[in-house]
């Protein structure tokens, strides 16, 4: 058996041998305020995402499913925001690491960890939804993000086609009080017609708004609407091409430039 002088002296030769040397107390704290800055910058980007997901299910039409899907199944399927629920569970996952590896992480069990990570995530992320964070990320992202409709919210693209009933765009002009002109994100010119279609009471059409349609296609470039539909989730998106528009429609759409501020 080892006595302590044995010991001690191996380990000064195991210390010289592999160039050992103290590490400052700084060292540690700058290290433990690492975890803890990672932890919380991990907390405060679920939370958001969290937010963003409560804000995309809000609006994610549940009342008119059975106008727009042969399912309720295959509207979950084509529906759910599945990109900011994979990104939630990164950050939750990122958080429950960082968390185990604090001071005193190492006590607590899987199934605490996660509840926290969790439940932190929640907690924080319904403030912010009720802040209008959610809403914000999502206008920032959909009106600068590239390839933000095929991979943040393929809802835009669902809600892109006339042949199947969907139609959703810009106001470009009023014709009359039953016709419109929408613009695609496409850019492609619309003529929607109206006439007896349903709408929420306290909408009201705007030229250089995002609508949504649903209704049938009528020919190349003339769409019935049924229902007239608000945009929640990815109205930036459908905003970003205004200037590109203009470049075709300024001279002969004299109200749609002027509600742009042209």
């Amino acid at each position: 058996m080892m006595d302590k002088k044995d010991f001690g002296k191996e380990l000064l030769e195991k210390i010289k041998i592999k160039k050992l040397t103290p590490r400052s107390r700084w060292h540690f704290t700058a290290k433990r305020c690492a975890v803890w800055g990672v932890g919380i910058f991990s907390l405060i980007i679920g939370a958001l995402t969290f937010s963003v997901i409560v804000y995309v299910l809000k609006f994610n039409d549940w009342d008119i499913y059975e106008e727009i899907t042969d399912s309720f199944l295959g509207f979950i399927f084509l529906t759910l925001p599945y990109f900011w629920i994979l990104f939630l569970l990164l950050f939750i996952f990122v958080a429950y690491y960082d968390l185990k590896h604090t001071k005193k992480g190492y006590r607590y069990s899987l199934p605490i960890v996660l509840a926290i990570s969790i439940g932190s995530s929640v907690l924080l992320g319904s403030l912010f939804f009720k802040a209008g964070l959610g809403q914000a990320v999502d206008d920032v992202l959909g009106g600068n993000m590239p390839m933000y409709e095929r991979f943040i919210n393929p809802r835009i693209g669902f809600w892109t086609q006339p042949e199947n009933g969907r139609l959703a765009g810009l106001v470009a002009k009023r014709l009359s009080e039953d016709e419109i002109i929408v613009l695609s994100k496409e850019m492609m010119e619309w003529d929607a017609l109206l006439k007896d279609a349903e709408f929420p009471d306290d909408f009201q059409i705007i030229v250089g708004r995002p609508i949504r349609l649903i209704g049938e296609k009528m020919d190349d470039n003339m769409f019935r609407a049924v229902k007239i539909l608000p945009v929640g989730p990815g109205r930036s998106f459908l905003m970003r091409h205004k200037r590109h528009i203009l470049t075709h429609s300024c001279d002969n759409e004299a109200d749609f430039c002027d509600n742009f501020g042209f």
